[in-house]
Formats: C-alpha cells, sequence, structure tokens
C-alpha cells in the first residue's frame, strides 16, 4: 500500500493494516496471497471533512498461496467487487460483491486447489475430490443438507489422515476454510 495518496491515513498494526482514503479518488487494488486460508479487506472512505463515509468490505475470502485478487474502487462507487484468481492463472473465477460473504463454491474451489497443491497420495487426492465434487454438485442442484453431509464427511476425513498422509497444518487450514464454507450456505 502507497502511504503517499494525498488526504488518506495509513496505520500497521500486529496482525492487520489499515488506512482511510478520500471517497473523491478511484484507486487499483492488487491482493498477492502469502499463505493457505482466508483473508479479509475493508476500507473505510472518507468525506471531504475527513468523516468517514463509506465502508467496504470483503471478508472471509478464501485463497491458496497461488491466488489473486482486483479490485477498482471508482468514484461514485455504487457496487464494489472483488474479482478472485483462486490458482494465480491471471482469469477471474469468483466475482465477489462488497458486504458480502464469498459464494460457497468458491471455498470448495480453494479446497480443491488446496487438495491439488499438497501433492498427495493419489488415493487421498482421489478421495477428498470425489467428496468435494459431490458438495459442489450438490450445492449446484440447491440442495443445502447433502453439502453439509459431503463437507462433514470430507472434515472426518481429514481428521482421519491427521498426522499420517496429511500434516496438521495442512489438517488445519483445510477444516477453517471448509468450516467457512458451511457457514457461507448457512447464512
Amino acid at each position: 500500500m502507497h502511504q503517499d495518496i494525498p488526504n488518506s491515513q495509513f496505520f500497521v498494526f500486529k496482525n492487520n493494516e489499515a488506512v482511510f482514503l478520500p471517497a473523491t479518488a478511484d484507486y487499483a487494488v492488487s491482493v498477492t496471497a502469502t499463505g493457505n486460508g482466508t483473508f479479509s479487506l475493508s476500507f473505510t472512505l472518507t468525506d471531504s471533512a475527513g468523516s468517514p463515509a463509506k465502508v467496504i468490505s470483503f471478508n472471509d475470502v478464501p485463497i491458496t498461496v497461488a491466488s489473486r485478487a482486483q479490485l477498482s474502487l471508482k468514484a461514485p462507487l455504487v457496487s464494489e467487487v472483488l474479482q478472485l484468481d483462486v490458482n494465480g492463472d491471471g482469469n477471474t473465477d469468483f466475482v465477489i460483491k462488497a458486504n458480502q460473504l464469498p459464494p460457497t463454491e468458491s471455498y470448495i474451489a480453494v479446497l480443491r486447489s488446496l487438495i491439488q497443491s499438497f501433492h498427495l497420495k493419489p488415493a487421498l487426492n482421489i478421495d477428498l475430490d470425489v467428496i468435494l465434487r459431490a458438495a459442489l454438485d450438490a450445492l449446484q442442484r440447491g440442495r443445502t443438507t447433502p453439502v453439509q453431509g459431503q463437507l462433514a464427511a470430507f472434515k472426518a476425513k481429514l481428521l482421519a489422515q491427521s498426522g499420517k498422509l496429511l500434516t496438521a497444518s495442512q489438517v488445519a487450514v483445510l477444516i477453517e476454510i471448509a468450516n467457512k464454507a458451511t457457514a457461507s450456505f448457512s447464512r
């Protein structure tokens, strides 16, 4: 983040950073993931008097270390969206609206991408991917109960392999994202 934006304020905290931006200018924001999991991005736009005029938030966005995201903030700010490229191939995979949770499909796509990136034994890779594809299929048919069941089965399979074919840290990040997937369609 450049700190040379006129009439802006930039703050660095232990676990995050914050910026106040004038609501009258245009901004291009690029996000490059530094790890696997989720991130949140919020902007508080101020009016000419420096008072908060609008808050734009993107919360619990699922990512892999390869993920990229783009956001254009153009005055007047009416409908902001974050373009998420899950696997860093340069193509937008999901469009996330400001002040709304990401779509459940984005969590499942990130889970599938992470499973592939971990270079697991083929049998485990296939087992986990089959579960996630079944969850995605049920979700696309609008059937949330099977999605919940598939995600529960996914988490159980992860826990059974923790310390064996999966590291504890791999299991932790996968379960974190699976839990947020479940929460995203339970809203």
